[in-house]
């Protein structure tokens, strides 16, 4: 059995070419995770902004009372 054959073996590998469906599996799998990354990425970033949002409220309320600025 040669190891073009065997099952279990990369289909991305130097040695073979891979055929349709493993190609579309692996890409498939390449989608999965990329769009598991922007979700997370996606995540991450409105929390750091809400943070930022927040911080920046504080900062506002803190100006207000130090210069006794009416809010606009």
């Amino acid at each position: 059995m040669s190891t073009d054959q065997m099952p279990g073996t990369d289909p991305l590998a130097v040695e073979c070419e891979p055929t349709d469906a493993e190609l579309a599996e692996v890409k498939a799998d390449v989608a999965r995770v990329a769009g598991e990354k922007r979700a997370a990425a996606a995540e991450q970033a409105k929390g750091r902004f809400a943070a930022e949002v927040r911080a920046a409220e504080a900062r506002a309320a803190y100006l207000r009372k130090q210069f006794n600025v009416p809010r606009l």
